[in-house]
């Protein structure tokens, strides 16, 4: 099969949701939604667009604070990273509803720079969002 990276984010995207959604599968809805997001944000700077990750930057950092982009992008993708590779010395971490929303809003975030047409899935999730916000901050 022969596709696009723009196929293959959304493919990525919507998984992503519906496992979030209808399943409740934070681990696998968190991996596919850091990788759409990582191609996403490489297809938006590529047309010129600035990428979510890039936006959150400029704007800690125009809250007066100082921080190297690694240690910000390092912080930032903690728990996707945690997900994809055995790096730290602890064999447990701590996947949060939270951590997956802010994940998947990033990803559609992204979704949106690059101009891609809205699917039902990420309609369905944006809905979820707003139906939510009050209990937001409470999740785990």
């Amino acid at each position: 099969m022969k596709t696009t990276k723009e196929e293959i984010a959304k493919i990525q995207l919507e998984r992503s949701i519906i496992l979030f959604l209808d399943d409740d599968d934070f681990v696998s809805s968190m991996t596919l939604a850091g990788a759409a997001e990582e191609i996403l944000g490489e297809l938006a700077r590529r047309n010129n667009k600035t990428n979510v990750l890039s936006k959150l930057f400029d704007w800690f950092l125009s809250n007066k604070q100082t921080v190297k982009w690694s240690y910000f992008a390092r912080n930032a993708n903690f728990t996707r990273n945690e997900l994809k590779h055995f790096n730290e010395i602890s064999c447990e971490i701590e996947v949060c509803r939270s951590d997956c929303v802010q994940l998947i809003m990033r990803a559609m975030i992204n979704w949106k720079e690059t101009e891609l047409q809205q699917t039902p899935a990420i309609n369905r999730m944006h809905k979820w969002i707003c139906d939510n916000q009050q209990k937001y901050e409470s999740m785990e």
